[in-house]
């Protein structure tokens, strides 16, 4: 969080922006609330040359992971950290590369490991 901390100090954000990270501090420096990773065992962070780049690998790695019955969430707000430069060398985040998303992998609560029922499918084949 000192990453944000420092960068609210610095009027890094715009009004909305701050008052989430704000936010996202306060209940962290006062509560140990994860507001950003929300405790989950592993996170990946990914980066890549272009948000569409970015985007696929994602959503692929976001399938795998439900298809291993495991969950999963995208996190938008964890990838402005990456905008200070101190920060992103500390992290060996890539040169070259942007921060596109990170995901939060771990237990779903609650579990679901199916997906939701959808109507009966009606296929009419014709030779």
């Amino acid at each position: 969080m000192a990453v944000y901390r420092k960068m609210l100090d610095a009027g890094a954000f715009d009004e909305t922006s701050a008052k989430i990270f704000a936010s996202i501090c306060m209940a962290y420096e006062g509560r140990g609330e994860d507001g950003l990773f929300f405790n989950a065992p592993l996170v990946i962070i990914v980066f890549a040359d272009t948000d569409t780049d970015g985007a696929i690998a994602a959503a692929n790695i976001g399938y795998t992971a439900q298809a291993n019955q495991l969950g999963y969430c995208f996190a938008r707000l964890p990838i402005r950290a990456f905008e200070d430069p101190e920060y992103a060398e500390k992290w060996q985040a890539p040169k070259g590369k942007k921060c596109v998303i990170v995901l939060n992998i771990g237990n779903p609560e609650p579990e679901y490991f199916s997906s939701v029922p959808r109507k009966e499918l009606s296929v009419r084949i014709i030779n």
